[in-house]
Order: structure tokens, then C-alpha cells, then sequence
């Protein structure tokens, strides 16, 4: 079962086709209507993988919207995008009873059902939440970044002002895809090259929000064994160039014919 959410601050938009995420109004007593960039990008993530998961014989389930998106308001704490208890609730009940209808259906039985296999997996290394770098790297420092909230009042990431290394190991059969994730902010951080192995790619972190939002885009091929990835600042800045994780995904070979088109170009 696919259990896709939506963050209310980034799928409503006000009268002025502002996001909540932009505005940082996050109050019912404003008008809001489902829709904006980040919504559509939402609902086609959405037809995307469930095309996906059903071609494989599994179900998707997504959180409730209301036709007035301050009806859903209630699933939601006061920043708009992480789930309320109330939420959980929802969740948690309409998943129970897809379970059990579907347990109750012709033909199921427990000798036919199966755990199946992230094949070659994935290898996650980010220290966005926690500080704890787990890579070797150079020519960078960890910063905290505060984020206004009580129960986490700071985000990590790795601050490369003039360049730098991180050391990754693929622990797979053979080459997987690298994934960098990094910090966004208008134009507060600059362009960066990004070398593994011989190749170069340009990774653009402007952004239209005056606010830190974290991206993850693929960046190269590592090869089975110790990578190096190289990092260097190509235009002025801000900030320095700020990276919260480092990840590589082996099962996106084994499943290239379902995983998106960037990750199928990286496979040639």
C-alpha cells in the first residue's frame, strides 16, 4: 500500500496565487483554493506512482481533501505541513480499513501473501535532523540553521565556502546513481560543480522562496567500493553552498524502467 500526504502550506494558494509556504499565512480566515506549482507537482507525483504501484498489483491511498482546503485544516499542526494527531488518526483508520477490506476479498489468503524485496536498496546518509555527519569530508564545516520551532529549533547542513570533498562507499554490485541533497534559498547560495568519477555536473540552488527548503537531485554514477565527490563554488554568494545528505540508490538500476526520467537518463 502507497500512503501519499500533502503539506496544506504548499498545495492551497490564496487569492493572489500565493502559497501559504511563501506568504507565511496560515490562517483559516483567509480565502485559499487548492492549487499553485508545488500542488499540480503533488497531484502528478501522485498519477506517477500509482500508475506504478498498481502495475504491480498493489494500492494507493491518499489523504483526504476537502472541497474547502480549510475542511483538511484540522489534520494539520499550525505550520501547515506536518499531520496533527487528528491527522494520524485519519490515516491510520482509512489505512486499517483498506487493510481489512482487502483481506476480506475473494481470493486473498495469508499462504498467498508475501514480503517482497528492495533488491539492491538504498544507502541514506543525511544530517538534516540529527547534526551527525556519518561521510568523511573536507573543506567544510556543520552549521545549524534555525528553524523557529520549539521542539526543533535547528536543520544541519555541511558548509562548503570554498570547495570541497565527501568520501561515499558503494556497498552495491555495481555502479548506483548518486543523490545530493542541499539547501535553497532565493539566490542566497551559489552555482556548484559536482565531480564523481570523472564527471562534472552544474547544480543550481536559487530558488523563488525566501525561505530554506531542501532539494535532492542526482548528481552522477558511483562505482562499487570508495567514491570521492567533489564540490566547487562556480559564482558569487550569500551563503555559502550548504549539503544535508549524501545517498545512494542501487534498487533505481534494478527498477529503471519504473523510476522517472532523470533517473532513467543517469542510466543511459
Amino acid at each position: 500500500i502507497y500512503i501519499h500526504l500533502y503539506a496544506l502550506d504548499k498545495d492551497v494558494v490564496d487569492g493572489a496565487g500565493k502559497m501559504p509556504i511563501e506568504t507565511g499565512k496560515r490562517d483559516k480566515s483567509f480565502e485559499f483554493r487548492w492549487g499553485g506549482i508545488l500542488h499540480d507537482k503533488n497531484l502528478s507525483v501522485l498519477n506517477e506512482v500509482s500508475s506504478m504501484i498498481k502495475s504491480y498489483g498493489g494500492h494507493v491511498y491518499e489523504l483526504p481533501r476537502s472541497a474547502d482546503p480549510m475542511d483538511s485544516a484540522y489534520m494539520f499542526v499550525p505550520d501547515w505541513r506536518h499531520l496533527s494527531l487528528d491527522g494520524h488518526k485519519v490515516v491510520a483508520t482509512d489505512v486499517s480499513a483498506l487493510v481489512t477490506d482487502l483481506a476480506s476479498r475473494v481470493g486473498y489468503s495469508k499462504e498467498k501473501a508475501y514480503l517482497g524485496t528492495w533488491g539492491e536498496g538504498d544507502q541514506c546518509n543525511t544530517w538534516f535532523h540529527s547534526g551527525y555527519v556519518n561521510l568523511k569530508f573536507t573543506g567544510g564545516n556543520l552549521v545549524g540553521m534555525p528553524t523557529g520551532h520549539r521542539s526543533r529549533p535547528l536543520m544541519f547542513a555541511i558548509n562548503f565556502r570554498e570547495g570541497g570533498t565527501i568520501s561515499i562507499n558503494n556497498d552495491k554490485k555495481y555502479p548506483a546513481p548518486v543523490l545530493l541533497s542541499f539547501m535553497m534559498k532565493k539566490n542566497d547560495f551559489p552555482k556548484v560543480e559536482v565531480t564523481i568519477n570523472s564527471k562534472t555536473v552544474v547544480v543550481d540552488p536559487s530558488s523563488s522562496m525566501d525561505r530554506f527548503v531542501m532539494r535532492t537531485v542526482i548528481v552522477g554514477w558511483a562505482k562499487t567500493g570508495p567514491n570521492v565527490m567533489k564540490i566547487t563554488p562556480i559564482s558569487d554568494f550569500v551563503t555559502a553552498f550548504r549539503v544535508a545528505g549524501v545517498h545512494l540508490c542501487g534498487a533505481c538500476v534494478e527498477f529503471s524502467d519504473s523510476v522517472d526520467l532523470d533517473v532513467r537518463e543517469f542510466l543511459g
